[in-house]
């Protein structure tokens, strides 16, 4: 369940609104809040972490069919949104219903007129999409072969995208995209690919789920008292927010170091260190909006404690869904790594790469390792030649191979 800490301000207001009209988890109506002001706050806020960090939020709402009304949490925020900004781009944003294309959604992202393809501002673009399996399988036909890598690219928020066309390249300056989609575990797990996985797509995902709600009979009317002060806030916000860097204050920088070591050290199966690298991230930009709706210059340690908060509810949520996933690629490579260090323990990193070449890549790889080494199937040393070893751990060294020059 997503902690009541997160509940504050206007997250509390926007609950309060809906909870006598819908079912719909709390959790799922969380993540749509999420995605409805990152889309608002646009790159007027960010946070520099290697490279600035905008409050854009790629989101997929999983959930049984009927059971936790994913898509009426969903269009009760797009609903809202479209009634602040309206439906073609006032304020510069914009909702799209669904995208099939790269060309498309650039096209989108940059407000293009039909016909005039010079270079365009880029607008605060939300991405709504019903049952995110159908843009996974219309990502894989051939002619929209590029949508997946283009919205990973889009996702880091870049200063400039350009597409080539048939006419001319379509470029757009500063694009900013959220996303927002549903599906079924089923769904999901039926349309999910190696390659969507180990590639970096999904990881820029958050899956979210979430616990039914008790029954509501007889469903109110959402209250048009909260209605209008949350549209009012918004509209006050959208006016007055002026590009700004945020910063951890001192004790929240504090509370953060001690969050991410921890984290960083969890051990976590199968396909989750690689699905999970981003949750650091979404920690932060969380943070951020919490900062942003209070009118602080700085993060402030109770905006990071609940940005963890949700994030970790976002890590669990992903355990739920994926922890069960076999996704075959990933066992057959750990699998052919144990069997390699069977016929000769230890060997070095190179060599095993050398063994599974055409296989795997060094990224990939690399994660794969480090999850056996996480999950203490073997370990990892450099030796007095100053190479890296690996050994399964729980056997004796096969001596007859060992290098004198190794040692630990």
């Amino acid at each position: 369940m997503l902690p009541n800490e997160v509940w504050t301000g206007l997250f509390l207001k926007y609950r309060k609104c809906f909870e006598k009209s819908t079912e719909a988890c709390d959790s799922l109506h969380f993540a749509c809040i999420l995605s409805m002001l990152g889309t608002l706050i646009g790159r007027r806020a960010w946070y520099f972490y290697g490279k600035p960090l905008f409050p854009n939020f790629f989101v997929v709402l999983v959930g049984e069919t009927a059971k936790t009304k994913k898509t009426t949490a969903m269009r009760y925020a797009l609903d809202f949104l479209e009634n602040f900004v309206g439906r073609r781009g006032q304020n510069g944003i914009r909702i799209l219903p669904g995208v099939s294309t790269s060309e498309g959604l650039l096209k989108a992202l940059g407000g293009f007129t039909p016909g005039i393809e010079e270079e365009r501002e880029g607008l605060r673009l939300l991405l709504a999409i019903e049952e995110f399996a159908i843009l996974l399988r219309k990502a894989r036909q051939e002619s929209t072969s590029t949508l997946p890598p283009y919205l990973t690219f889009l996702y880091d928020t870049p200063s400039r995208a350009e597409l080539p066309t048939k006419k001319s390249p379509l470029m757009v300056s500063n694009p900013y995209l959220n996303l927002l989609a549903g599906t079924t575990p089923d769904w999901l797990e039926s349309s999910v690919k190696e390659e969507e996985v180990m590639g970096g797509f999904l990881n820029r995902f958050i899956f979210i789920t979430g616990k039914p709600k008790g029954s509501i009979p007889v469903p109110q009317k959402p209250d048009p008292a909260l209605q209008s002060e949350i549209l009012s806030f918004l509209q006050e916000l959208d006016q007055e927010l002026k590009p700004h860097e945020y910063r951890l204050s001192r004790t929240a920088e504090k509370f953060w170091i001690e969050f991410y070591k921890k984290w960083n050290k969890e051990v976590r199966p199968g396909i989750l260190p690689a699905l999970l690298e981003r949750i650091p991230e979404y920690a932060l930009k969380t943070a951020m909006i919490y900062a942003v709706l209070k009118k602080r210059s700085v993060i402030g340690d109770d905006d990071v404690q609940k940005g963890v908060l949700f994030a970790r509810f976002a890590e669990q949520s992903a355990w739920e869904i994926f922890a069960a996933f076999s996704l075959s690629f990933w066992g057959k490579t750990e699998a052919k790594i144990l069997q390699l260090l069977e016929e000769q323990n230890p060997r070095t990193r190179s060599e095993i790469h050398q063994k599974i070449s055409g296989r795997v890549s060094a990224d990939v790889l690399e994660r794969i390792i480090k999850g056996l080494i996480s999950s203490d199937r073997i370990e990892q040393y450099r030796g007095k030649d100053r190479r890296l070893w690996l050994r399964k751990i729980g056997e004796e060294p096969y001596v007859k191979n060992l290098p004198k020059s190794v040692g630990k």
